[in-house]
């Protein structure tokens, strides 16, 4: 059994959380390299307000986040909101010991 982690989150963080998977999508989508794992991250947010994120899913995730707070900031747009559901999600992995080894369990 894979290891997951739920994550409730308001209309306002899904859809940034939305944006910055489908901005992940496109890039990956002109390099012609595959969508599968966001594709199936994105079901997961149809009308839902908790996901459940497993290790891969919760990375790429904050990975998407991160590259669109960088574009936020390239455009001199405020981060702040993105930044605050980073630092969430992290702060939600960290109290379950979500990325320790096994063996460190």
């Amino acid at each position: 059994m894979k290891d997951k982690i739920k994550i409730e989150f308001n209309d306002n963080e899904r859809s940034l959380i939305l944006e910055s998977l489908n901005n992940m999508r496109n890039q990956l989508t002109l390099e012609q390299r595959t969508t599968e794992p966001i594709d199936d991250i994105l079901l997961k947010f149809n009308n839902e307000t908790k996901i459940e994120f497993e290790k891969n899913e919760c990375l790429i995730v904050i990975n998407s986040l991160n590259n669109f707070r960088n574009k936020l900031k390239n455009e001199n747009k405020s981060p702040s909101n993105v930044n605050d559901i980073i630092l969430r999600i992290i702060s939600e992995t960290d109290k379950k010991r979500f990325f320790k080894e096994d063996n460190e369990r």
